[in-house]
């Protein structure tokens, strides 16, 4: 479901963003990655592959997330984990129906598009250092209800000469009933 309220809002939500790296395919095999419909819990996400203790959590709470709504897109953004001692990237998370775009800025800048079944290239700057980064999405479903909404995602990300599976699952909650235009 993709839900649109009649006019623009702002709200504070509390966010949970899980990331999971997946084993890839032995052989060059195409392996699926499992149907995310399936996954209910956080706990079953993190059995979905890998053990739990290889799931990354980060949690944003109070005022640190923020949905709004402008026209027919969703944006989230927060501030992502930082090291100790290092303030942390903004994330805004732009959401449409079938295709997430993240634009990162801070430390590490990164503008990535995810659409199911397709290819995107990007680059991805830290500090004076310039990495081509390609990224396939394998599955992407996106959820926006009235309360809130959920981005589960599966992709393969070449970063230079690295090459990962990633499996993500972004959720997001209305922190309250505030609302601002």
């Amino acid at each position: 479901m993709f839900w649109l309220a009649e006019d623009a809002f702002t709200r504070f939500v509390s966010l949970t963003w899980e990331r999971q790296e997946l084993p890839s395919p032995a052989n060059g095999e195409d392996e699926q990655v499992g149907e995310f419909a399936e996954i209910e819990q956080a706990e079953e996400f993190a059995e979905a592959g890998t053990e739990a203790s290889d799931v990354e959590r980060y949690t944003v709470t109070g005022d640190g997330a923020q949905w709004r709504q402008i026209g027919s897109l969703h944006y989230v953004s927060y501030v992502d984990a930082a090291e100790a001692g290092e303030p942390g990237d903004r994330v805004t998370l732009k959401l449409e129906a079938d295709k997430l775009t993240m634009v990162r800025h801070g430390s590490v800048r990164w503008n990535p598009t995810f659409q199911a079944g397709l290819t995107h290239h990007s680059t991805m700057v830290l500090g004076s250092t310039s990495i081509p980064t390609q990224t396939r999405t394998e599955q992407l479903a996106i959820d926006v209800g009235p309360d809130g909404g959920e981005v589960l995602l599966a992709y393969e990300l070449e970063l230079g000469s690295l090459h990962q599976r990633i499996r993500l699952r972004i959720r997001f909650a209305a922190a309250s009933e505030q609302t601002t235009n």
